[in-house]
C-alpha cells in the first residue's frame, strides 16, 4: 500500500433542516482500487451534475452500517457512476475490519454505481461481497451520530444528509 497517492475527501453531515452533526474525513485506497476511488472522489467533487451533496443516508442499520450515495433518485433506488450507469468491481482485497470502513453497495453481483456503505463495526460477513475502498481518518465519532437515527430495519427515523462534500487532497 502506498499512502502517498491516496485521495482524501470529506462529508459535512446534518439532520435535514435541523442541525449540523459534524464532518467526516476519508482516506481512499487509490493504490488498490483506483477506479472505485476515482468514482467516489469525483462524486464528492461533483461530476456532470452528479454529486453526493444534498443526498441522504437512505438506510441506517443500527449496529451494522449506513448506506448513502443515491445521486439520481435520492431514495436508495437509483444511483449512477462516473463511468455510466454502473461499473464492475475491481477486487475484494480489503476487508471490513472495523468501524468507519467505506465500501460500495452492490446493485447486482459484481456491479456498483454511486451508492456506498459506511460501517459502524467490523463486518466479516460482507467481506468478498462489497469492494472496500476507504476508511474514516477524522470524525469517526460523527458516524455514531448517524447511527443514532438508525433502526434494525434500516429505515432512518430522521433524514440525515450530506450537506457538503469535496476533495481535501488528491495525489497523483
Amino acid at each position: 500500500m502506498n499512502p502517498s497517492i491516496r485521495t482524501k475527501c470529506f462529508f459535512e453531515i446534518e439532520i435535514q433542516g435541523d442541525q449540523k452533526l459534524g464532518s467526516i474525513q476519508f482516506e481512499l485506497y487509490d493504490d488498490i482500487v483506483p477506479r472505485t476511488c476515482a468514482n467516489f472522489a469525483e462524486l464528492c467533487r461533483g461530476y456532470n451534475s452528479l454529486s453526493y451533496k444534498n443526498t441522504s443516508f437512505h438506510r441506517i442499520v443500527s449496529g451494522y452500517w449506513c448506506q448513502g450515495g443515491d445521486v439520481t433518485k435520492f431514495n436508495g433506488s437509483g444511483g449512477r457512476s462516473i463511468y455510466g450507469e454502473s461499473f464492475e468491481h475491481e477486487n475484494y482485497n480489503l476487508r471490513h475490519t472495523g468501524p468507519g470502513i467505506l465500501s460500495m453497495c452492490s446493485e447486482t453481483e459484481n456491479i456498483s454505481n454511486s451508492k456506498f456503505n459506511l460501517t459502524f463495526r467490523k463486518l466479516e460477513t460482507v467481506n468478498g461481497k462489497y469492494v472496500v475502498f476507504g476508511k474514516v481518518i477524522a470524525g469517526l465519532s460523527n458516524i455514531y451520530k448517524i447511527e443514532e437515527f438508525g433502526t434494525k430495519t434500516g429505515k432512518p427515523f430522521k433524514t440525515i444528509i450530506i450537506s457538503n462534500c469535496g476533495i481535501l487532497s488528491r495525489h497523483k
